[in-house]
């Protein structure tokens, strides 16, 4: 049978000798890795149905801890099977069944991915990349099961094995698992010179190709941790103009905030002034942080401010909702805490969008939890040291109490022509639409409705969107006719919307 390359599941036992190699897959990626066998594997027969008998193999590999890149071992298993079988069709198969260039190619490949997971996930405490590929997951199920969940997470991540398990302290991370003593006493100075000790010691050429082939962390865009596949990673690619692009009326303004922010995020992440709690603030660890208050109506360039800061400065940009904060004290405060705390060690821009009921004022007329929850936000607020952007369309209801927590307030009024004359030609050059006469500027701004800056940028998507669709580049009269259907059924909808209160009204 080892001829022909095939083998039944009661000779798996032959294929299978401690010491040799073998090509298994990862049970979270499902992708190739290479490990050697290190013990005699062994039939597991605990039921009477076939399906769920299996051959176990302890397989030695190499992983990362948090702390050290060590040998250990993980349990490969292959299901009982009728017949006879390819050998290389079992998620478990001796390297030496697979052809000699085959192996070299393998060979290069798992040394390629071994050196990146080795740069991206042991040399630094975290890591700001780009993905694209599915992000993996834990999810209980009915039974309290974990399973594996897969979500499509194009886009910014962070690496960061430390901050996973410290908010997933129940996900089973088997030889990832960090040491108790490191989560409990975490310092990154400490992770910093652990590292620096690292570099010294260089793995060999066979540790890399043992190395696992997926990394932990948190994907920004889906807002979920787990865990990714390393080959999916690259460095991310910024837009270094973004803020300079942005439009606002007052350059001043501008100026101070990039200034205010950008000097925060160079300042660390609070462990230097652990012991001190060094600042301008007579008591230890308050009001070391940067809050900036974005107000005003809806597409006048609240979000983006933050958006496009975090873009020029090369931060992340972790935006999260008043949803995902939970809805009373007590768990708003377990989780805007640890999104504090993990956004101070990234030195991250945290976005808090439509941040209206926290900002609330306290009454009686309110009720209680909601009382209670703007008082945790400022408590949190307080003491918090890093850079956090509030938006809210609506300050009537405002807190007074905010006032003295808040670093930067910015007010943002509706478009002026001026300003929407310089949103569009800036759209526009950015799909390649540089060449736009006054005549069609002109056309763009009396287009019936007083367009926001949200809905200028729609209109380019859309038009770039329909010219796409028929294989050409888009031009002015795609974005025209984009303009012409948006303010045409914005008309109609509300048109509706009237005739439908009219309607109520009336009866």
């Amino acid at each position: 049978m080892r001829k022909e390359g095939l083998t039944t599941y009661n000779m798996l036992w032959a294929f299978f000798t401690p010491g040799s190699v073998v090509r298994h897959l990862c049970s979270l990626s499902g992708e190739p890795c290479r490990g050697v066998i290190s013990k005699k594997g062994e039939y597991v027969h605990k039921s009477w149905k076939p399906q769920n008998n299996k051959f176990r193999l302890k397989v030695k590999v190499m992983d990362f801890d948090g702390e050290t890149y060590r040998p250990c071992t993980v349990t490969c298993k292959i299901k009982q099977f009728e017949g006879e079988v390819p050998i290389k069709s079992l998620p478990v198969c001796p390297w030496n069944f697979f052809p000699i260039e085959e192996q070299e190619d393998m060979s290069k490949h798992l040394v390629q991915r071994g050196r990146l997971f080795y740069d991206y996930a042991v040399l630094q405490p975290f890591r700001f990349m780009y993905y694209r590929g599915s992000l993996g997951f834990y999810e209980l199920n009915l039974n309290g099961c974990f399973v594996i969940k897969r979500v499509n997470a194009d886009g910014r991540c962070m690496v960061d094995l430390l901050s996973l398990a410290k908010m997933k302290p129940d996900w089973p991370l088997e030889n990832a698992q960090p040491p108790s003593e490191l989560l409990r006493d975490f310092k990154e100075k400490d992770q910093m010179e652990a590292m620096q000790k690292l570099r010294k010691k260089q793995p060999t050429d066979e540790d890399f190709q043992s190395a696992p082939a997926i990394v932990y962390g948190f994907s920004f865009g889906v807002k979920k941790w787990g865990w990714f596949c390393v080959g999916g990673l690259k460095e991310v690619t910024f837009t270094d103009d973004a803020f300079d692009k942005l439009v606002m009326r007052s350059t001043k303004q501008k100026d101070i905030l990039r200034a205010l922010v950008s000097a925060k995020l160079s300042a660390g992440n609070g462990d230097d002034n652990e012991e001190t709690g060094a600042g301008v603030d007579i008591v230890a660890h308050k009001g070391q942080g940067c809050v900036v208050l974005c107000y005003g109506p809806p597409g006048t360039g609240k979000t983006l401010t933050a958006e496009s800061l975090a873009e020029t400065l090369h931060r992340p940009l972790w935006a999260i909702s008043a949803f995902e904060l939970g809805e009373d004290a007590g768990e708003l405060e377990r989780c805007l805490s640890e999104v504090l705390k993990t956004a101070l060690r990234w030195r991250a821009i945290i976005l808090l969008d439509e941040a209206d009921g926290y900002l609330e004022h306290r009454s009686s007329n309110v009720e209680v939890k909601r009382n209670l929850m703007t008082g945790v936000f400022l408590r949190l607020l307080e003491y918090y040291a890093g850079v956090l952007f509030l938006t809210t369309n609506r300050v009537g209801s405002f807190d007074q109490a905010f006032l003295s927590r808040i670093s930067f307030c910015l007010h943002y009024q509706a478009l002026d022509d001026g300003q929407r004359s310089l949103i569009w030609q800036t759209l526009l050059a950015h799909i390649g639409l540089t060449s736009i006469s006054e005549a069609d500027l002109q056309t763009l701004l009396q287009c019936g409705q007083p367009l926001n800056g949200r809905e200028i940028r729609n209109i380019i998507s859309l038009a770039q969107t329909w010219a796409k669709s028929r294989g050409q580049k888009p031009c002015i009269k795609d974005v025209e006719d984009a303009v012409q259907l948006v303010v045409s059924g914005t008309q109609q909808l509300l048109s509706h919307l009237q005739g439908s209160v009219a309607s109520e009204n009336h009866h």
